[in-house]
């Protein structure tokens, strides 16, 4: 059955049933939903295909079709398939979502993988690091430095396809740091790496924006701050969560370490 949503509010409340809880998994669609709803943005899609088993749903606004689903059968992905062909897209329209579904709908399409990311959670770490050195609250003062690594953190993560104006973002870094949501390492009176934490609607922190200068990289300094600021969050929150580069082989390892478990994988594809 194929149900069409001409309220925004209506398909939030049917989604937030089938998602049932799985809020960090599925964060950017549940995110996506309700700021359309919040600044009553244009919008182009809105369904659901569900039976009593399987459900996939799609929401299509702002060059982005988010598709997400749940124990989905071929009858359900050719339905799909027939509502894509109800719109046409352009070179670099994002399609994005449950990694497998994604990969069974375009299959025999021509895309580039923009994104394949992987969402990990934890409820306790693993002491794996020996460094002594104490991460801290980033200061104000710091501004430049931390601005500067945020934009190569984008410039690395997302391979120059993604790039920050380091004018644009200082004042979101400015805000993070007053906010007390920028942790960072020193070592030898420099700053080697830096994290930020992002609050979400649900119970539990994202650690984001996770980055050490290339020169400082497989010497043991990011995991320490990792390790040390999740411990921090356990302290209030039930569990920290955090995203990842499926392909970012060296980072997955150390999050597996430290006792990251993979929730659920997503990817955002663009088309060529």
């Amino acid at each position: 059955m194929t149900t069409d949503f001409d309220n925004i509010q209506d398909f939030l409340i049917e989604v937030d049933g089938l998602i049932d809880g799985m809020y960090f998994e599925h964060n950017y669609l549940v995110d996506g939903i309700s700021r359309v709803g919040y600044f009553q943005q244009e919008y182009h899609e809105s369904y659901i295909v569900r039976d009593q088993e399987s459900w996939v749903v799609g929401f299509c606004f702002a060059g982005n079709y988010m598709l997400y689903g749940k124990n989905w059968n071929n009858k359900q992905l050719i339905v799909i398939k027939d509502l894509l062909k109800r719109h046409s897209y352009n070179k670099g329209f994002h399609f994005s979502g449950t990694a497998e579904l994604i990969k069974d709908l375009f299959a025999e399409k021509n895309y580039k993988l923009f994104k394949h990311r992987i969402f990990y959670e934890a409820v306790n770490i693993t002491s794996v690091n020996k460094l002594e050195l104490i991460p801290r609250l980033a200061k104000v003062e710091e501004l430049d430095i931390l601005t500067q690594m945020t934009c190569d953190y984008f410039h690395e993560e997302y391979k120059g396809q993604n790039d920050k104006d380091f004018e644009k973002i200082k004042p979101s870094v400015l805000n993070s740091i007053q906010k007390k949501c920028i942790w960072v390492l020193e070592n030898d009176g420099q700053i080697i790496s830096k994290c930020s934490i992002i609050m979400t609607q649900f119970e539990s922190p994202i650690i984001g924006s996770f980055y050490t200068i290339q020169e400082s990289r497989n010497q043991g300094f990011g995991t320490r701050l990792l390790e040390f600021v999740s411990n921090h969050l356990l302290k209030e929150y039930k569990s920290v969560c955090l995203l990842s580069d499926k392909n970012n082989i060296e980072s997955n390892i150390v999050f597996k370490r430290l006792n990251f478990i993979n929730k659920y994988e997503t990817r955002d594809i663009t088309v060529e």
